[in-house]
């Protein structure tokens, strides 16, 4: 069985707790080196790839090793049918692993479809990607429904309403971030919707924060959240509503399977675009708001 662990991404390692006193075996495929492409091109932003090299399913990934596995050498263009844009290599401040190809001259439009090519030892990655048109939620709140573990003070979800098409086939993800607190906009928890139960419909949901880098590999951080993964009156939180394609959704929501994922339950392999390597070239059409919690 091939399972497949990717580096930027920090999929969780396989843990296999005490408690049972009889051996297990387990037998692995043997490992096969790939590249790993996790790829953006956002309506208004240029092209931001992260390139590293995938790990044995039982390797070591860690804040002290991750630097062993980016690719810095690789030649990357991306292209919109009639410019190629030839992404330059830099630092990505905020980001795991804090370095990137950026493109230069396109920039992210709806209704596009965006080509990358990736020359990398002797060898050619490609993929093909589309932003779509998004349509921005209807409105957002605050409300509390819990309290600070260390404060005392009510924390809560935000909540939106939002409308959607009457066309079956609309998929976002949602990203946060806490002005003054969070360097760059993280994935909310449960990041990827579908309106496959919605479809045509008016409806309201929840959105509660997911882990910061810090929270997930700082020991010191990551024994305690005292909010509870909520937000907290004083807070300004941008909210990113991203519409995104069938295919990039299926990815998101594949790593999100195997993440949750414990040592024996079945495994699936990750759902990938990229032709000759593993990950994600997508496109996110991008509505912003900002809720400001009283």
């Amino acid at each position: 069985m091939k399972t497949l662990k990717n580096i930027f991404l920090f999929l969780s390692v396989l843990a296999l707790s005490g408690g049972c006193e009889s051996n297990i075996d387990l037998e692995l495929a043997d490992y096969e080196a790939k590249i790993s492409v996790e790829g953006y091109i956002t309506t208004g932003k240029p092209a931001r790839i992260h390139l590293t090299r995938n790990i044995e399913f039982l390797g070591t990934i860690d804040l002290t090793n991750y630097e062993d596995f980016i690719i810095e050498d690789a030649l990357i263009v991306v292209s919109n049918g009639i410019v190629r844009d030839t992404c330059e290599f830099d630092v990505a401040p905020g980001y795991l692993p804090p370095v990137a190809y950026f493109g230069t001259q396109i920039i992210g439009q709806e209704n596009q479809r965006y080509d990358l090519e990736v020359y990398i030892d002797g060898k050619l990655l490609t993929a093909s990607t589309y932003i779509p048109k998004v349509n921005s939620l209807d409105s957002l709140w605050w409300k509390a429904d819990d309290v600070h573990l260390e404060t005392g003070d009510s924390v809560g979800p935000i909540h939106y309403q939002y409308s959607d098409p009457d066309t079956l086939g609309n998929y976002h993800r949602l990203y946060y971030q806490r002005i003054g607190i969070d360097e760059i906009p993280f994935a909310t928890s449960g990041a990827t919707r579908t309106d496959r139960l919605v479809n045509g419909l008016t409806y309201e949901s929840t959105v509660y924060r997911s882990r910061t880098y810090a929270e997930r590999y700082v020991p010191e951080e990551s024994e305690s959240v005292p909010d509870q993964f909520r937000f907290v009156p004083g807070q300004a939180v941008i909210l990113y509503w991203d519409a995104i394609s069938s295919t990039t959704y299926e990815f998101w929501q594949s790593t999100r399977n195997n993440e949750a994922s414990d040592a024996f339950s079945p495994s699936q392999n990750v759902a990938s675009n990229i032709n000759g390597g593993l990950g994600i070239w997508g496109g996110y059409a991008e509505s912003i708001d900002t809720v400001y919690i009283p």
